[in-house]
């Protein structure tokens, strides 16, 4: 009887977390490449001003990309922890615009 390989990368806690992860660095590399003022200034832009909803919702893009690599690799439960943290940021957004 053969045994079945466990896969310690697949689940559900190891999605959450390169799903939150994920974001933050895209929003780095956002700062990096299109934001000329310093970063402490660049934060306050996004949860003072009009442009943290454009940021959160272009960041959360590459969310979907590791979505679909979990899934290309069948590791589902890491997937469906994405998935969660995509909607975690969601919900953050409709709070930050909406309260």
């Amino acid at each position: 009887m053969a045994k079945k390989k466990i896969d310690k990368k697949n689940n559900e806690l190891t999605g959450i977390i390169v799903g939150i992860v994920v974001p933050v660095i895209a929003i780095i590399f956002y700062y990096l490449f299109e934001n000329p003022t310093s970063f402490i200034l660049f934060v306050k832009q996004i949860f003072m001003g009009s442009t943290y909803t454009r940021i959160f919702g272009v960041c959360i893009v590459p969310d979907f990309v590791v979505f679909f690599i979990f899934r290309y690799q069948k590791r589902f439960k890491a997937a469906e922890g994405v998935s969660i943290a995509t909607l975690l940021y969601l919900l953050f957004i409709v709070v930050l615009k909406y309260i």
